[in-house]
C-alpha cells in the first residue's frame, strides 16, 4: 500500500475533540442501501423509468453476452442484502466494544446492555466464536466479531485464512482439527503441504472449498483493532495483515484505548498523544495512508450518551462502508470479466465445432 504521509498529523485528531453529533451520517448508515450509489438510484431511493428499463436488459447483458453493463446490472441480481466488516485483533484489544459502540451509535439505546458481549480486561476477554452483528436499524450493514488473538502463530493465521475466505461458518468457535481424527487424506495432505495448521475441523466449516465462496461469504473490508496503550505491534501482525492485503483488502485500523493514558479522565491532550504514537507506529510498520488509521474511544458507560465516543465511532465505520462497497465493485467486476471470457472461448468453441 501506497503511504501519503505528507498530511498534518494535528489535522487528523480534530475529531477527538467533537461536540456535535453528525445527524447526517447516523441517517446515511440507518438507511444505507449496498451499491446504492453507483446503480443509478434517486436521491429519493425510487427508481425511475430509466432504471427499470436498464434493470429489464439484465438478461441480454449479463454474463458479458451483450454490451458492457453499469453495476447497478450486475448487482441488482440478485442484489446483496449487507455489507460484511470483520474486526481482527489481539485479545482484549476492544473488538467486542467496538462493535457495539458502532451499535449504541446507530441505535440510541442508551441503558441497555452492550449487543457484544464484552470484555473487563486482555485476560477476561469475552469472544470465543466469529459472530455477526447487525450495525444499522435496516440491518445492511453487519460486523464480524473474532476470536482475539494471542500466539498469533500458524494455527491462528489459518483460522483467520478461513474467515477470510468465506469458508468459516456463523457462531462458531473456529479451531484445528483433532489429530486423533485426521484420516488419511489428511495426513497426505499435512505432509504435502508442510502445513498441519490448514487442518481445520470440518464442523467449524461451511462446505465452501477455496474459491468457491460468494460475495456474499466473504469479509468486504477488515479492520484491525490495536490498542494505543500496547507497548509495541507484535512482529506478527504483519503476517495476518499481508493475508488480506494480497487478496486486494485495504485494511483499516482502529486505535483504542486513546483513553487509557494514565493522566486524569478527559485529558485530550494525553489522549491525542498516545493516539500519534501508535499512528505512527501503523503508519511505519504498515506504509499506510493517513486516512486507514482511525481513532476510537469506546463506551464503558452504557447507560448515558457520550457524543465524542460516538462520532469517532461513526468516521470509522462510514470509511469502513466505503472501502467495502469498492471492494464489492471490484468482486463484481472482476465476475464479470470471467464469465466474459469463458462466453468468448465458448463461441470460439462453437464456430470451430
Amino acid at each position: 500500500m501506497k503511504s501519503s504521509k505528507g498530511s498534518s498529523s494535528s489535522s487528523n485528531n480534530n475529531n477527538l475533540n467533537t461536540s456535535q453529533t453528525n445527524s447526517s451520517i447516523i441517517q446515511y448508515l440507518n438507511t444505507y442501501q449496498v451499491g446504492s450509489h453507483y446503480r443509478g438510484d434517486d436521491d429519493d431511493g425510487t427508481v425511475d423509468d430509466n432504471d427499470a428499463a436498464l434493470s429489464s436488459d439484465w438478461d441480454d447483458q449479463t454474463f458479458g453476452l451483450g454490451t458492457s453493463s453499469s453495476l447497478h446490472h450486475r448487482l441488482a441480481s440478485p442484489p446483496l442484502s449487507h455489507l460484511n466488516i470483520l474486526l481482527v485483533g489481539e485479545k482484549g484489544a476492544g473488538k467486542s466494544s467496538l462493535l457495539s459502540t458502532f451499535h449504541r451509535a446507530l441505535h440510541q439505546n442508551y441503558g441497555l446492555m452492550p449487543v457484544a458481549g464484552v470484555g473487563n480486561t486482555r485476560t477476561m476477554s469475552f469472544t470465543k466464536k466469529k459472530k455477526g452483528y447487525y450495525l444499522n436499524t435496516c440491518h445492511t450493514i453487519k460486523g464480524y466479531d473474532t476470536r482475539g488473538l494471542e500466539s498469533l502463530l500458524g494455527e491462528e493465521i489459518e483460522q483467520v485464512r478461513a474467515i477470510r475466505d468465506g469458508r468459516a461458518r456463523d457462531d462458531v468457535e473456529i479451531t484445528q482439527k483433532p489429530y486423533s481424527s485426521w484420516t488419511l487424506w489428511d495426513h497426505l495432505y499435512s505432509i504435502m503441504s508442510r502445513n498441519p495448521a490448514a487442518i481445520l475441523d470440518p464442523d467449524c466449516l461451511n462446505g465452501n472449498a477455496k474459491g468457491e465462496a460468494s460475495i456474499g461469504d466473504v469479509p468486504h473490508c477488515v479492520v484491525f483493532v490495536v490498542p494505543a496503550n500496547q507497548r509495541r505491534i507484535p512482529a506478527e501482525l504483519e503476517d495476518f495483515v499481508n493475508l488480506f492485503v494480497e487478496y486486494g483488502y485495504q485494511p483499516l485500523f482502529a486505535v483504542t484505548k486513546i483513553d487509557c493514558h494514565g493522566a486524569e479522565e478527559g485529558d485530550l491532550y494525553a489522549a491525542t498523544h498516545l493516539y500519534d504514537c501508535k499512528k505512527e507506529e501503523l503508519l511505519n510498520t504498515f506504509d499506510l495512508a493517513f486516512d486507514k488509521v482511525k481513532p476510537i474511544q469506546n463506551y464503558t458507560q452504557w447507560d448515558k450518551r457520550e457524543v465524542s465516543v460516538e462520532n469517532l465511532a461513526l468516521d470509522l465505520l462510514s470509511r469502513a462502508v466505503e472501502i467495502a462497497e469498492s471492494f464489492v465493485q471490484n468482486w463484481e467486476e472482476k465476475q464479470l470479466r470471467g464469465k466474459s471470457i469463458w462466453s468468448s472461448l465458448r463461441e470460439d468453441l462453437c464456430v470451430i465445432q
